[in-house]
């Protein structure tokens, strides 16, 4: 049981658990198993964490390339943090930093990363378009502007495919 309003979200593979947080601790990561088993005891306080005060946010996703997750939030437009398990423990990699940083004016709305970190959805608000990038590194390359509005977009796990709901009201 998580304390909020805003959805916990799991690693593709379901090693972390995020969540984020309702003050200045910023973005909590949970061990997956860990999590489970406190919830199963009663006492999801126990459950091993890191807080990461690097990522704020509401909105949050979370992909993996490798053996690094990179998980994203809404803040500043889109900012991203990465992370490893080393040892058993929840390790940050490196700085976390504004993702499109190479976009000045980037639509931030709903961003979502997809499961294998390739690829960003953005809804954009200027346009009224979810628009969908290439992610390299914290640049970003449109790829595709679907032209109409939807949801929050998820792709399937090698980014082949992605699914969203629309509004029934909207164009």
């Amino acid at each position: 049981r998580f304390q909020g309003g805003v959805d916990p979200v799991w690693s593709p593979d379901g090693a972390i658990l995020t969540h984020p947080g309702d003050d200045d601790k910023g973005m909590t990561l949970y061990h997956g198993d860990a999590a489970i088993a406190a919830a199963l005891r009663g006492k999801p306080e126990e459950a091993p964490k890191v807080s990461d005060p690097r990522l704020q946010g509401v909105y949050q996703s979370i992909g993996k390339s490798g053996d690094t997750y990179s998980v994203i939030t809404d803040q500043g437009g889109a900012s991203i943090a990465q992370y490893q398990i080393i040892e058993g423990v929840i390790t940050p990699m490196g700085q976390s930093g504004r993702l499109c940083n190479n976009i000045t004016s980037f639509p931030s709305d709903l961003p979502m990363l997809s499961r294998d970190s390739k690829y960003l959805s953005v809804y954009d608000s200027t346009t009224r378009s979810t628009k969908i990038y290439n992610v390299n590194g914290t640049s970003c390359d449109l790829a595709v502007d679907l032209g109409f509005p939807t949801g929050k977009v998820s792709f399937n796990m090698d980014s082949s495919q992605i699914t969203f709901h629309m509004d029934q009201f909207g164009e």
